[in-house]
């Protein structure tokens, strides 16, 4: 008997309900981000920034005993002023350092961050406890970048005044540290934090889905 052909199967394609995922995650970031970006500006970011940018000011002072003589807000901007005691020729005066500081340095990607998370919702289903951990891992970051602004800014000053003893070490590490954050992880945000949800996402990701076993129907 002459064989049969052997028929080729024609090529797969996305599955439809991933197709609809991806469909639904495009969708869902454009009414989304919009809604995040309007409620960050008019709500939160008076807030957050008064927060995030208090704590690691006051970290950078205690750092380098400072006295935190002012502390404002304005609408986008913190007005930021230490003071520390210094002997001089004329006796004990404070040698003042004044820095501004603009709220959307270390702000301005976390609504797309956000958008972008809750968009990519219906592809990876993120678990409630990682989507915590990425959310606390923004203001770790907020709150390093805003530390490292006041400290590489008090050290060099001090160490211009001779307060301090300069140390090209510690002038590269306060330097170095707030450049990264401020250059690399701040402007990264989003893609940082989704790739550190992928990780610790990724056992269950690459899991692959059980194949349907297919019932066999008795012929009567």
């Amino acid at each position: 008997m002459p064989k049969k052909a052997a028929q080729k199967n024609p090529p797969e394609s996305a599955p439809p309900d991933r197709k609809k995922r991806i469909i639904a995650a495009f969708l869902i970031f454009a009414a989304v981000y919009p809604l995040c970006l309007v409620v960050w500006i008019s709500l939160v970011k008076p807030t957050y920034g008064l927060v995030v940018g208090e704590t690691g000011t006051y970290l950078a002072a205690a750092t380098f005993q400072t006295r935190l003589e002012t502390f404002e807000k304005g609408e986008e901007v913190l007005d930021i002023v230490h003071a520390k005691p210094l002997i001089t020729d004329e006796g004990l005066a404070d040698t003042v350092i004044q820095l501004k500081l603009y709220i959307s340095n270390f702000s301005f990607n976390l609504p797309l961050t956000l958008a972008i998370m809750i968009a990519l919702l219906p592809l990876f289903r993120w678990r409630p406890l990682h989507l915590c951990e990425a959310i606390g891992l923004i203001v770790l970051v907020h709150l390093l970048f805003v530390y490292f602004f006041n400290a590489a800014h008090i050290y060099g000053y001090l160490a211009q005044m001779k307060a301090i003893e300069p140390s090209v070490v510690k002038a590269v590490f306060w330097e170095f540290s707030w450049t990264f954050i401020d250059n690399l992880v701040i402007r990264f945000e989003p893609f940082l934090v989704i790739v550190y949800l992928w990780l610790r996402e990724r056992k269950r990701l690459l899991k692959p889905d059980p194949v349907p076993v297919k019932r066999r129907t008795r012929r009567r």
